[in-house]
């Protein structure tokens, strides 16, 4: 099934979605809302289905749906992907990871867009340490919480970006965690997007740092 996915190059829901729909078995078409005519192209599409005209990121489009809302988002493609559910099939299980999305996704783009604004990564190293537990606790119990046994879940996936960035100013010490940071980065999703997470990174450092002249 096609599905289009408008996204933002900053935003971390958008490294998200699009790690996860790599991971779908999605007809994926990708429209990167920087540019003026996928901006044009989703404001047109959005006053069509009656939901306003702000550049809202990410949002997805298929046939039969159109939505901006993040976790209506992830019910769906679960629901409708064409390949294997994202979910596991335990009913606690299903809960403990909806837990995890909505308690970790708020804290995770603040820290996000903190350390693109200023630079300074202190916030999301920080909050790398207060979730490091509930990440260790994920990747031991990753098989029972997979719908799959071969694809990472939601919330793999969520700190999987989330991991990655954070490695990229300082070096994953937990040896659970950095091996499997280490698989996820050998799945396709995630050496298609490293590289846009890699220059992200390095571009907010070199924006906030002083020129050789002094000025800022």
């Amino acid at each position: 099934m096609l599905l289009s996915i408008f996204y933002r190059d900053d935003c971390f829901k958008s490294f998200f979605l699009r790690a996860v729909l790599r991971e779908m078995s999605w007809e994926l078409r990708e429209h990167d809302v920087k540019s003026p005519e996928s901006a044009e192209k989703l404001v047109l599409l959005k006053e069509k289905v009656g939901s306003g005209e702000a550049v809202i990121t990410p949002a997805i489009q298929t046939t039969e749906a159109y939505s901006h809302e993040i976790y209506g988002i992830l019910e769906y493609l679960n629901e409708r992907n064409p390949g294997s559910p994202m979910y596991p099939d335990h009913p606690s299980a299903r809960l403990f990871t909806r837990s995890v999305l909505y308690r970790s996704i708020k804290p995770i783009i603040q820290a996000w867009d903190e350390t693109i604004e200023t630079g300074d990564a202190a916030a999301l190293l920080q909050l790398f340490d207060e979730q490091q537990e509930l990440l260790e606790g994920i990747v031991k119990s990753n098989k029972t919480l997979r719908g799959s046994p071969d694809m990472p879940n939601y919330s793999e996936i969520l700190f999987g970006v989330f991991t990655l960035a954070v490695s990229r100013h300082r070096q994953i010490q937990g040896k659970a965690i950095a091996t499997w940071l280490k698989e996820l980065m050998t799945r396709q999703s995630f050496k298609d997007l490293a590289p846009e997470i890699d220059k992200l990174f390095d571009s907010s450092v070199k924006a906030s740092s002083p020129s050789l002249t002094g000025g800022h």
